[in-house]
């Protein structure tokens, strides 16, 4: 390019310049000449901030007459132009003209100016228009074009000037001053945090540029308060840290920018420094809740911290602890920054400083982190207790912290293990689990076994609903049972984690084959190789330990059903190894060797028990590894001491059990390893079995009945329910053989009772369904031996000897609610299997034998028990289930008429209708020639001795009268007093029952006005008692109870009224709501209504006042 373009480019510039008004902004022609004046080869060699030659411009400006600042107002409005190209174009120029050799800074940048310029950056990130259509760009080529070879379509777009722009600021910043501009710093920061997050922008490039710009404001004291500024910075980078995704670009660029660049210019700049040790606590106090999010503003604040010299890092520490103090989000938040802390900072617990625990910032922590596992909310708790599980894992590899954590926060103390077992057995499932995985990384540091109590909570919490609690559990124990294999522990793990084998999660059921098959076969299959010394002493010296208490513990009833199905499982997949039954072999010989080196008896003599066990279960897959020559030993060694069992104490007992269990034990490894057997062995054995079998006979029960030896006993009915199960022909005789009688059905009764709800429901369908089908006179049968036995009376001559002695033991004798209702229960049940007939036939006998015997003097009523027996007969004649209804003797009729033809059905509907009438007058027949005689001796015999049997006695005849209410003068004839007292109970029962019926009725019609509206309470209400005259009826009782009380409530409203009044110093009644009584001209009231009412309100004159019961209220 020539110098003469270049003359002629500068002169059109300025003419333009000097033709513009003071409001015109700068025309994109004069840009593009101004930016090719600043481009030129004759301005490049200046342009190195070389101070040898001026740009051009500024002489020819002066030569003009125009000074430097002539540029500033055309510049400043093409820049507040709304086309985003303009704008940053005379952004670029603008800049550029301060970066030229010898440029008038002081008369060309302005605050003004400045301002303009940010504002051409933000007004290119608001998204591009539309390009416009190949046709109108076709006529706008067509155009006339630019002065020069330059075209307007060959400028660069908005997209590639940004970056320039930005270039030529962050340069500009180290020849300006913003400290003069009142907001040109803060307005500078939004403008790069803006174009940072924006969306329209490629944040790849840009992002180094504006960091730059943004160390810059910062670095540069010239640029106003440094404090100030860092502040502004680093809260507007915050936002970008927590609002952008976690995974992105500009997120990790933004927290790389402050550790790299602003952590290490706060180490020598005090004035950042303050700016930034905030910063952490900034992003702390506005973290996100949830779970994400949080955990990585924790990863942001952690990177940052680690950033800082050792004094910020501390205060921030310290910062967290109180923290950790404030509310739940917080709380949360500070058991992340913790763990954080103790695992990414140098030297947490002070060891190396050899400081002391208290006055370490890593113990404040670890005790702030211990406080939270006892939190009020679920998820602090959660996640307190496995933060500490992560910390005591990473610093327990170092000794020097193992013993600090131990000493600085005692894990060792019963607090911590109180904390333990309160938090394995937490309301929230995913405390428990973080509870059991503190305690499986705790254990090495503990160096000793937990507690019992929370070894145990651990066992339980294997039953956990929760698979993955159970899974957390097994662990927990299992790593316990690692490093302390004590007998307590094994116990415990034996009776946790075998029982898994069951578990519904196949994933479960392998984990506890494998750890059975590690911590249990694997640890005894190390006796494989181990002998016997000179100094040995006893058997636990000699074998590995814990492997005596696996043994002993395999054997336990609970424990042992699940051993077997373990094993069965390892076995089908060959994970047995022979080295197992090895090793049990070697236990048993070691055993019996020792046995004879200390002189013992050999007959005496078991081996460890749980060894033949585990060995029976073990041989089934791992035959060949049991010598046959061993196990004839054996056999023949338990076969003698059989002989010498005779005379054994009675103290030595639990050795003949571990005799005959390691005998069965035997046999079944024998069974096992016979079909390897060799022919000549084969056949001995099978002579030898069959002499064995000959000598057996079935005389058990002679046995179960005489023998003193419980465990005897015990094996002989196991035998008997086996018999009864494998070999069924061998019961089917003596199936039905059982006596419902006597003690055993007395004994059955309180099974109808019983606390268990499963046993409550099969006594009902025994008695309901199998017994009243098999059986159907045996409720009726013993009904009256039931109440004697129940009620522990023993008056009654049909009771036998055994249900005299049972009666001492199971009774529900008392006059206690429970055991009267109970007793009632069990009266009842039986009653509902008897027939008409034999309801009719238990009235009488219970008239003629119990109320009978009463009266007579045959049974004492002064007794508790014989009270108790009349009591209950009273209660059971008065019973609706003892009244005979048609309905009930139709029943049978109902069920026979289910497919039967119209004619049959009919025929025997009236055949049951004629029966319950015949069973209803000889029940009436039976009440008046033979209940209501006893009754009348009885009530003469209770009067004279004042009992209270009366009035159970006066509520039976009420109920057996009660239908017979025009025949009562006949029927108590020859006790008038009795009658009349009967009548007036009947009465006071029938008025009793209907006042109670209109004050539940009224009770449900409050209720109701309590949820209705206002207007609808106040008709409902005043309606209430014509609603309930309408409903119940108003003749008879039901109608006087509803009157009155209406008539209650009707006194109570006036006299509270009237109450009020007087205590306001008001007349009784005011005049304006006294009612008017109509009088004739002589003063006399001109009605009989009119002397009603004058009446009522005298005697409310009159009347005393009194507190009324809903005042009371």
């Amino acid at each position: 390019m020539n110098g003469a373009e270049f003359d002629e480019r500068l002169s059109c510039f300025i003419s333009d310049l000097e033709s513009l008004t003071p409001e015109d902004p700068l025309p994109e022609s004069s840009l593009l000449d101004l930016e090719f004046l600043l481009s030129s080869p004759s301005s490049a060699k200046s342009s190195a901030f070389s101070d040898d030659a001026a740009f051009p411009l500024w002489s020819h400006l002066a030569a003009a007459g125009l000074s430097p600042s002539s540029l500033l107002r055309p510049l400043s409005a093409a820049m507040d132009l709304p086309s985003s190209h303009t704008s940053l174009l005379a952004a670029r120029v603008y800049l550029s003209l301060i970066l030229t050799p010898s440029a008038p800074v002081l008369s060309l940048f302005s605050p003004l100016a400045f301002i303009s310029l940010l504002s051409s950056l933000r007004q290119a990130l608001k998204p591009l228009p539309s390009p416009p259509s190949p046709d109108r760009r076709r006529k706008r080529k067509q155009g006339r074009a630019p002065r020069g070879n330059q075209r307007v379509d060959d400028s660069p777009d908005v997209g590639d000037l940004l970056p320039i722009v930005l270039d030529l600021l962050d340069s500009v910043l180290s020849r300006i001053r913003l400290d003069s501009s009142l907001d040109g710093v803060k307005s500078l920061v939004d403008t790069v945090i803006a174009i940072l997050s924006s969306s329209t922008t490629d944040q790849h490039r840009l992002s180094g540029v504006c960091f730059r710009i943004l160390y810059s404001a910062v670095s540069r004291p010239e640029h106003g308060d440094q404090t100030a500024t860092a502040v502004d910075v680093l809260r507007s980078l915050a936002r970008v840290v927590l609002s952008f995704p976690l995974k992105s670009a500009l997120r990790t660029a933004t927290i790389s920018f402050i550790a790299c660049k602003i952590a290490p210019l706060a180490r020598e700049n005090v004035e950042v420094r303050k700016a930034l040790v905030y910063f952490p606590r900034y992003l702390a106090s506005n973290a996100p809740e949830r779970a994400e999010p949080r955990a990585a503003t924790v990863d942001a604040i952690l990177e940052v911290v680690r950033a800082f010299e050792k004094d910020e890092q501390i205060g921030f520490a310290e910062y967290v602890v109180k923290m950790a103090q404030g509310k739940w989000q917080l709380r949360l938040l500070a058991v992340d920054l913790i763990l954080g802390l103790l695992t990414s900072l140098p030297d947490p617990l002070g060891v190396c400083e050899s400081m002391e625990s208290s006055s370490c910032w890593g113990v404040k922590c670890l005790k702030a982190l211990l406080l939270r596992c006892s939190d009020s909310m679920g998820g602090v708790r959660a996640r307190a207790l496995t933060s500490m599980a992560q910390v005591i894992e990473y610093l327990s590899g170092d000794a020097r912290n193992s013993a600090r954590l131990q000493d600085g926060v005692a894990f060792r103390n019963a607090k911590f293990n109180e904390l333990l077992r309160k938090r394995c057995s937490d309301e929230k499932a995913a405390v428990r689990k973080a509870a059991l995985f503190l305690i499986t990384k705790s254990t090495i540091l503990m160096g000793r076994p937990i507690d019992e109590l929370v070894l145990k909570t651990v066992g339980s919490s294997c039953m956990d609903p929760l698979v993955s609690i159970r899974k957390a559990a097994v662990s927990a124990i299992s790593e316990v049972y690692r490093q302390f294999p004590d007998e307590g522990i094994i116990s415990e793990w034996l009776h946790a984690v075998p029982r898994l084998t069951a578990d519904n999660e196949t994933s479960v059921q392998e984990e506890c084959e494998n750890l059975f098959l590690e911590l249990v076969l694997d640890r005894i299959s190390r006796a494989s190789h181990v002998s016997i010394s000179d100094t040995a002493k006893d058997l636990e010296s000699i074998l590995p330990e814990g492997v005596l208490a696996l043994l002993k513990g395999i054997c336990d009833g609970e424990v042992l059903p699940c051993v077997r199905k373990i094993c069965t499982s390892l076995g089908k997949k060959k994970k047995l190894k022979p080295s197992i039954a090895i090793s049990l072999a070697n236990i048993i010989s070691i055993s019996e060797s020792l046995c004879m080196r200390n002189c013992m008896s050999i007959e005496r003599w078991t081996a460890p028990i749980g060894a033949w066990q585990l060995l029976s279960e073990v041989s089934l897959f791992t035959p060949k590894a049991v010598e046959w020559k061993f196990l004839l030993h054996h056999w023949k060694l338990l076969d003698k001491a059989k002989e010498d069992k005779g005379g054994t104490p009675d103290g030595e007992e639990p050795s003949s059990i571990s005799w005959a269990r390691d005998r069965v034990s035997l046999l079944q490894t024998i069974s096992n390893v016979s079909v390897l057997l060799p022919p000549v062995d084969a056949s001995d054995l099978a002579a030898d079995l069959l002499r064995q079998i000959d000598e057996f006979n079935m005389h058990l029960s002679e046995e179960l009945e005489n023998s003193d030896c419980a465990a005897l006993r015990n094996n002989i009915l196991v035998m008997m329910v086996d018999f009864c199960v494998r070999y069924t022909a061998l019961v089917d005789w003596y199936r039905d053989y059982v006596k419902w009688r006597g003690v055993l059905f007395l004994r059955f009764l309180l099974s109808l009772v019983d606390d268990s709800e499963k046993i409550r429901s099969l006594a009902d369908y025994l008695f309901g369904n199998i017994l009243k089908v098999k059986a159907p006179l045996l409720a009726y049968n013993s009904f009256i031996e039931a109440i004697f036995f129940l009620n522990g009376c023993n008056a009654y001559s049909g009771l036998s000897e055994a249900s005299e002695k049972g009666s001492q033991l199971f009774t529900l004798s008392g006059k206690d609610e429970k055991a009267r209702s109970q007793r009632m229960h069990i009266y009842v049940s039986l009653l509902k299997q008897m027939a008409p007939e034999h309801l009719l036939a238990t009235s009488a006998k219970l008239c003629a034998e119990i109320l009978a015997a009463a009266s007579d003097g045959l049974l004492s009523i002064d007794d508790v028990t014989g009270q108790s027996v009349v009591q209950d007969c009273l209660h059971i004649l008065a019973c609706k289930e003892m009244r005979i209804q048609s309905s009930k003797a139709s029943d049978t009729a109902e069920m026979d008429d289910d497919g039967g033809d119209p004619a049959g059905s009919a025929g025997a509907t009236a055949v049951l209708a004629a029966k319950g009438r015949v069973v209803t007058h000889v029940a009436k027949k039976n009440l008046v020639q033979h209940a209501v005689p006893i009754f009348i001796e009885l009530k003469r015999l209770l009067e004279n001795k004042n009992s209270p049997l009366m009035g159970s006695l006066m509520d039976c005849l009420r109920v057996l009268l009660k239908d017979y209410k025009t025949e009562i003068d006949e029927i108590l004839v020859a006790d008038k007093q009795l009658q009349k007292e009967l009548i007036y109970d009947m009465e006071k029962y029938e008025a009793a029952k209907a006042k109670s019926t209109v004050a539940e009725a009224m009770a449900n019609a409050r209720q109701y006005q309590t949820f209705s509206s206002p207007a609808n309470r106040a008709v409902s209400g005043s309606g209430v008692f014509a609603k309930l005259s309408e409903k119940l009826g108003s003749g008879g009782k039901i109608g006087l109870a509803v009157a009155d009380a209406a008539a209650r409530v009707t006194a109570k409203s006036v006299l509270r009224e009237a109450k009020q009044s007087m205590s306001m110093g008001r007349t009784l009644l005011p005049s304006k709501s006294m009612p008017r009584v109509m009088t004739s001209g002589d003063g006399r009231v001109s009605n009989g209504a009119g002397v009603q009412q004058a009446n009522v309100l005298e005697s409310l004159r009159r009347r005393k006042m009194f507190v009324s019961d809903d005042d009371e209220d």
